[in-house]
């Protein structure tokens, strides 16, 4: 394809049909591009048509050629065409592209500008509320801009210049692709990738198969027993060829062993490609690239749902290895993998060699490792920690407290501070930036600490005066401000070094909760000085006298009261930044803390037990499940499945007995009872695929000592190669 692509003189792209109104706009965009003129969107408020609902305008533009701007661009951007996987080919060789949309003809400049518009958009303040950006595209925002901008429309320069890409940089570029067949994400791009780096080494196959343990003896059937409905029933739950009388045989992946380049072969299986693939990335950098592009949810149909639905395929998930690259995922690449990012080099892993070898079969991955640490519990922040609710912010600091009794480690506030956003920049690595970090993280923590004891302190107010009109006591009591003050007090305790604000003690929280409540209240003297109560510099000392108590109305959870100036951070700048950097890693990751006390970062998926390793010629640190664990959870996960499937099935069944049972039928319940069946049938097609694999997982033997790849991690303190130096190099296996 790349050949035919190079060949032709022009390829047309026909974008669909417009509408006059969307024609406007589109004109209006292209006498942007044509005068150079900038698209600088700003919230403006004189527009606002109900509380909470904002526009924007332009400088220059009116208010109604900024909307009609608005979804000519998303009608440019939202388009499919942009998202299939021969597009990038097709658009990087051809010597000229013309974009068509209705009956105008599109420069590359102007979807350029269309596509910055939509994302200068999502950039401006409370925008992303309105109803011109569906929801569903502001979920993809991360991947979907830098693969559609970069990979496709800045990319054809490149390619005009002679330029190739790695595999590891097409497996990036296709994330998110649309294709009609899987194997499409692997061999449509093979004309953009260097042709040395698509040879494969024959040699990494192993010449021993790693130890399999069977099930053990006395294993009980499924959970799940066979329906009584004839509809429902398995014949053979073995349907990759194997007898009952084998449960644990399996077929190798690799039945024509390993390739000697990577090539386009359609009639091989998904999983042969797949193995290559991997086989290939070794071949030329090692273990350098390959765990990162692997890593996916635990949840294997989450990744190859988007398998399912393209490809008429029969694809077995269970056989698909968990180290071998997860090319389409929308789920676990929103974020750059660490390995990969620009601005940082990590070098964990380039202490000692990996001598990485694939089993026979291709199954098993056999690689040299340092299991380093397992993770022991986790640190949720559901929401970024300044503004964090009562509840959220009483466990965080509960969970700091509990944990520095039990490992007083100096470093410990300091580095859940820099893991927060480490990975966002190279600036926090430096001195300067460890200590930014330290005092945002201080200022955060002592910051909703005081924003909930406000909070409370006014819905216990407004709780008085329920009370007080309400005789039957039906309103919840809320607990005391203090049980959230005396954690952070005991902390500071702990670390009296860290750069806490001046005004994170207990005094000043009590001057500033009787600075805001009397501004809503005409007598003062309803509340004792700061000073009254006997210990007011351990705890605070404002309650509000029920007698005396005035109408506030009701202050929802987690509004932010407002805090006068003193309560700024010294550089609201930095802080801003940082917070930025915070939430933006946060979006997709957990922060945990190992049996080591180490603080880390990875996917959202991992669970207490899961061991961090070091893999030999990696840059950063892994983190693994123990087959057999990681086999419970796909038994516990399949028992959900099939238990929702049957529920789904009986109350549809019901629907067309329902139907079936009436005399004379209406048209409506025609079509209801085809529908009805229909359905049916699919659900008894899901029914016997989770069937076949919970007695599949059930009863196939495992890999001695397997593991089961989860992701990237980022701990704190060995990410260097220097931090895991003098510990155990152990051969493991990954299936």
């Amino acid at each position: 394809m790349g050949r035919i692509y190079q060949a032709a003189e022009m390829v047309v792209v026909w974008l669909g049909k417009s509408t006059p109104l969307y024609t406007l706009g589109i004109s209006d965009i292209q006498h942007l591009v044509d005068n150079k003129i900038e698209f600088d969107p700003v919230r403006d408020t004189s527009h606002e048509k109900k509380k909470g609902e904002s526009s924007i305008s332009v400088p220059g533009l009116s208010q109604a050629a900024v909307e009609k701007m608005c979804r000519s661009a998303l009608l440019i951007v939202l388009n499919q065409w942009f998202r299939r996987i021969w597009v990038i080919q097709e658009f990087c060789w051809a010597k000229d592209v013309v974009f068509v949309l209705d009956r105008m003809e599109l420069s590359t400049e102007t979807v350029l500008k269309a596509f910055e518009i939509v994302e200068k958009l999502l950039h401006v303040q409370d925008f992303r509320g309105g109803t011109i950006i569906p929801v569903q595209f502001l979920q993809v925002l991360p991947v979907y801009f830098p693969q559609i901008q970069n990979a496709t429309l800045r990319a054809r320069e490149y390619f005009q210049h002679d330029g190739l890409w790695s595999l590891r940089q097409w497996l990036l570029v296709c994330r998110g692709r649309l294709s009609s067949n899987p194997r499409d994400l692997i061999f449509g791009g093979l004309s953009l990738i260097n042709p040395q780096q698509l040879q494969i080494n024959s040699d990494l196959l192993s010449n021993s198969e790693p130890e399999s343990v069977g099930p053990e003896p006395g294993t009980r059937l499924p959970k799940i027993q066979p329906s009584n409905n004839p509809a429902r029933t398995i014949h053979n739950l073995n349907y990759d060829g194997t007898s009952a009388s084998t449960p644990g045989a399996r077929q190798s992946l690799i039945p024509n062993g390993l390739w000697a380049r990577l090539e386009a072969r359609y009639t091989v299986d998904i999983a042969e490609v797949l193995v290559n693939t991997a086989s290939c990335l070794i071949s030329n950098t090692g273990m350098k690239e390959l765990l990162s592009l692997a890593q996916r949810p635990e949840a294997r149909h989450i990744w190859s749902e988007y398998f399912i639905k393209s490809s008429g395929d029969q694809i077995d998930l269970d056989e698909i290895p968990s180290w071998v690259p997860a090319p389409g995922s929308w789920k676990t690449t929103l974020k750059q993998p660490l390995a990969f990012r620009p601005e940082k080099f990590f070098e964990a892993g380039f202490g000692f060699k990996g001598n990485p070898s694939i089993s026979p079969d291709g199954t098993s991955l056999l690689v040299d490792a340092i299991e380093y640490d397992s993770i022991e519990q986790f640190i949720k922040t559901p929401d970024p920690i300044h503004r964090l609710d009562y509840n959220a912010i009483k466990a965080l600091l509960n969970t700091i407290t509990t944990f520095s009794a039990k490992n007083p480690t100096p470093a410990f506030l300091e580095s859940l501070s820099r893991v927060l956003f480490l990975p966002s920049g190279p600036s926090v690595s430096q001195d300067r930036g460890k200590q930014e970090a330290s005092t945002w993280f201080c200022h955060s923590l002592s910051y909703a600490v005081l924003n909930n004891i406000l909070i409370r302190h006014r819905q216990i107010h407004w709780r008085a005066y329920k009370l007080k009109h309400d005789p039957t006591g039906t309103y919840k009591p809320f607990k005391e401000p203090a049980s959230i003050v005396a954690p952070l007090e005991q902390i500071q305790k702990i670390y009296p070094a860290s750069p806490w604000p001046d005004w994170s003690n207990a005094r000043a929280f009590d001057l500033a909760i009787r600075t805001s409540l009397a501004r809503h209240f005409p007598n003062p003297d309803a509340f004792p000085a700061p000073g009254a109560a006997p210990d007011a510099q351990s705890t605070t000392t404002v309650q509000v006298l029920p007698g005396q108590s005035v109408p506030l109305g009701p202050l929802p959870n987690g509004e932010k009261c407002a805090l006068g100036p003193d309560f700024c951070a010294a550089d609201q700048q930095t802080y801003t930044r940082l917070s930025a950097l915070a939430d933006a890693e946060r979006a997709w990751s957990a922060i945990f803390v190992t049996a080591q006390g180490r603080v880390g970062l990875g996917p959202t998926w991992l669970l207490r037990g899961d061991v961090v390793m070091v893999i030999g010629g990696a840059p950063v640190p892994f983190a693994f499940r123990a087959l057999e664990k990681s086999r419970e959870e796909r038994l516990r996960g399949l028992e959900v499945d099939i238990e929702d499937n049957e529920m789904r099935y009986e109350e549809e069944a019901g629907n067309v007995r329902n139907v079936e049972g009436k005399w004379v039928p209406t048209p409506v319940d025609v079509v209801s009872r085809r529908r009805g069946k229909g359905k049916l049938g699919k659900l008894d097609d899901e029914w016997v695929r989770l069937r076949r694999g919970y007695n599949r997982a059930l009863t196939k033997g495992v890999k001695k000592g397997g593991w089961v790849l989860q992701g990237e991690v980022f701990v704190e303190g060995i990410m260097e190669k220097q931090g895991v130096g003098g510990r155990l190099v152990k051969r493991v296996v990954v299936v």
